[in-house]
């Protein structure tokens, strides 16, 4: 057996078994141990997830309803269907209000009354679905958390005696008759209930509020000309259901402010360079013609997007030595202020970051103490006057959490927790040792042999002729024979690659092949190869069909796709993948952050130009720019993602410039200018630290283990 140590598991806690997980010897059968057993799985469920304790401290008052709801509620399938329904939400607002079709109105009334019974029906799953299982997850949280509080179990284990402070600190008494360090009442209470109950009432109302104004709606039967306006706050049930969005949300407030003055300081410096540019290019150029024309024209070079259309005209006009100003301020803004800006995030969001760890850690030292408590009941070493863990149910809480382990794995895994059967342990053994097991990852190693070294080669023929393949499809050739033979060779490639897959995933296993390099089972290559696989099979079964030219296209674009299997004939990027996948979590956070920016701003666009900005009414614009508007949900999304990546965002503000509208006219630029700074400078850079630090974090962790 081999031991690879890993990080702990995403923060979605695993599910816990009814019953023991494994026949192991030394585990009684008394139904009391059974139950102190699993309720010490509970507590190191949630030391893995990173959370606060989901049961109530005094092992009294754990009944068999909260370890029930508490498999469910960390199951992989609850956690999945909370995914879905959340998703489910933000999908309902895509069907409310009007569509972009510009006619709906001289459509007939029969059409229209479809057309609006459809969309009420679609609004009313996208809400009801959420609410239901919303609610749910927090009538569970609830129960899981009632008859909580410090108890007086949990000081019996740091001392029977030990007294507290006017700061709720322990002073230390008999603190001899335990190895366990007391820990501060009020700090763990307040870990324990902040990080719980802080977004379930705000979930709640909001929830009570969506379903009012959606039954309103529906009602009125005005859903094809109302918005639901309390979507605006859709992001409250992602900060509920996921912890990271929330470390994110919770290390985002403790930077905000600094990162406001910085960019302040910004703002001021493009001002200045503002002014300069006034009084030495204004006579001549519109852009420069005033205060305020000439802040918006430097702040778009600032980003970029006018580089260097903006200043070329000057240069071509005062000679090259106008240059020397712009270069200057490209200089201080580009290189400079927006490093700075990032650099100060970054900085800034490691030190939340280390406050958020050490809120964190308060909770996995908890879990642990409560674990070592119920394990530690079921015997007590009198001689030594201490409480001690037996270590054949310390295996039963393991086996519990890793039920896909088999004897000899957990027979491994138990070395590193007892390597002396000893037979029990006290609390600083089972505080090192137990969470060590828990990083541990045990796998079996086998030696190579002819049947592994055969998949190998035949992934790397596959990956090759799939690539000939390709290549030859997208070429210009073309004859004869070729012409009749590429829906066949495409069929027997598809099934070549399937059949490889197959035998990766299915044979690999069955034969007990060895671990070969590039015929490994990957999630990533594997679940690519089988799109791919899926997509062509589609596209041969339409050939023969009048949807002919939609066959091939499915074809080749499933072999197309399938390409990538060739990076899994190089090092470096299974390397790459390999490390991606333990980083990529870490980004949930921010990216749901900006996901929740972009829903925001969306709504606040929809509610000032929505259904204000007609395509291709107006002539002037860059072509097609104009589809970039906000009278759909749909197009706003697409329009903050061009903002997002600063790509011509100054053209895109140009399509809502209405004539007539002289009141929302003057709310483009700031609405762009304001939503450039928040998505870019301080969204995209908060999930640039986000990436470094995981990426730090992997490395430091590798270089510990070696």
């Amino acid at each position: 057996q081999q031991q690879q140590q890993q990080q702990p598991p995403p923060h979605e806690a695993q599910p816990l078994l009814e019953g023991p997980a494994l026949s192991t010897p030394g585990w009684e059968s008394k139904d009391e141990d059974q139950r102190l057993v699993r309720i010490a799985a509970a507590f190191l469920n949630d030391y893995e997830a990173g959370q606060a304790p989901t049961l109530p401290p005094d092992l009294i008052n754990i009944t068999d309803l909260h370890l029930h709801l508490h498999s469910i509620r960390f199951s992989k399938l609850w956690r999945i269907a909370i995914v879905l329904a959340t998703a489910c939400l933000f999908v309902g607002s895509c069907f409310e209000g009007s569509d972009e079709d510009e006619n709906w109105k001289s459509y007939d009334e029969t059409y229209l009354a479809e057309r609006m019974r459809r969309k009420e029906r679609i609004v009313s799953f996208c809400t009801v679905i959420p609410v239901v299982a919303c609610l749910l997850d927090i009538c569970m949280m609830a129960v899981l958390f009632s008859r909580r509080g410090h108890t007086g179990r949990l000081d019996s284990l740091l001392g029977a005696d030990s007294q507290h402070d006017e700061n709720g600190n322990s002073t230390g008494r008999n603190r001899q008759a335990s190895s366990i360090p007391a820990k501060p009442k009020a700090k763990r209470n307040k870990a324990r209930t902040s990080r719980s109950f802080w977004w379930a009432m705000p979930v709640v109302f909001f929830l009570a509020v969506l379903s009012v104004e959606t039954f309103v709606v529906i009602r009125s039967r005005t859903i094809l000309k109302r918005r639901i306006w309390s979507s605006l706050a859709k992001p409250i049930v992602l900060f509920y259901v996921s912890s990271r969005t929330r470390n994110a949300l919770d290390a985002l407030n403790r930077v905000i402010r600094i990162v406001l003055r910085v960019i302040l300081i910004e703002l001021f410096l493009i001002f200045t360079f503002g002014c300069v540019a006034v009084q030495l290019f204004g006579d001549d150029f519109d852009s420069f013609e005033g205060l305020p024309t000439s802040f918006l024209s430097m702040f778009q070079l600032s980003t970029t997007v006018v580089n260097p259309s903006l200043w070329m005209p000057v240069v071509a006009e005062y000679g090259r030595s106008s240059s020397i100003f712009f270069v200057i301020f490209l200089i201080t803004s580009v290189f400079y202020l927006h490093s700075l800006v990032l650099s100060v995030v970054f900085q800034s969001y490691m030190d939340g970051m280390a406050a958020i760890r050490e809120h964190s850690a308060l909770d996995r030292e908890e879990n642990l103490q409560l674990a070592y408590e119920a394990l530690s009941e079921c015997k007590k070493d009198e001689e030594r006057r201490a409480m001690v863990a037996p270590t054949h149910l310390i295996r039963g809480a393991l086996g519990l959490l890793r039920e896909h382990y088999n004897v000899t794995k957990m027979d491994v895994l138990m070395q590193t927790v007892d390597p002396f059967n000893s037979g029990s342990i006290d609390y600083n053994a089972f505080r090192m040792k137990v969470p060590k097991a828990l990083n541990f990852s045990v796998h079996s190693v086998r030696p190579r042999n002819n049947i592994s070294r055969l998949l190998e080669l035949f992934a790397a023929g596959a990956a090759i002729t799939n690539l000939l393949y390709v290549v030859m499809a997208s070429s210009s050739y073309s004859s004869w024979w070729w012409d009749a033979a590429v829906v066949p060779v495409g069929f027997a490639i598809t099934l070549l690659c399937l059949v490889e897959l197959v035998a990766r995933l299915v044979v690999f296993k069955i034969l007990r092949a060895a671990d070969v390099v590039s015929g490994t089972p990957n999630s990533t290559f594997d679940g690519v190869a089988f799109v791919a696989a899926v997509t062509s099979m589609v596209g041969l079964a339409l050939h023969g069909t009048t949807e002919y030219k939609r066959a091939m296209d499915c074809v080749f674009t499933g072999r197309a796709i399938d390409m990538i299997r060739c990076l899994r004939l190089n090092e470096e990027a299974r390397g790459i993948v390999k490390r991606s996948s333990e980083v990529i979590p870490a980004l949930l956070g921010p990216i749901l952050l900006i996901v929740s920016a972009v829903h925001i701003f969306t709504y606040l666009g929809i509610a000032i130009w929505g259904g204000k900005v007609v395509c291709g009414a107006n002539l002037d614009l860059t072509p097609f720019y104009d589809l970039n508007n906000f009278n759909t949900y749909l197009s706003g999304v697409i329009t903050l993602f061009q903002v997002l990546v600063v790509n011509d965002w100054h053209a895109i503000a140009l399509v809502f410039i209405l004539p007539g509208h002289a009141a929302t006219n003057a709310l483009v630029y700031p609405f762009f200018i304001i939503a450039n700074l928040a998505l870019t400078s301080v969204l995209l850079n908060v999930m640039i630290a986000f990436f470094v630090n995981a990426f730090v974090t992997k490395a430091t962790a590798k270089l510990l283990i070696g």
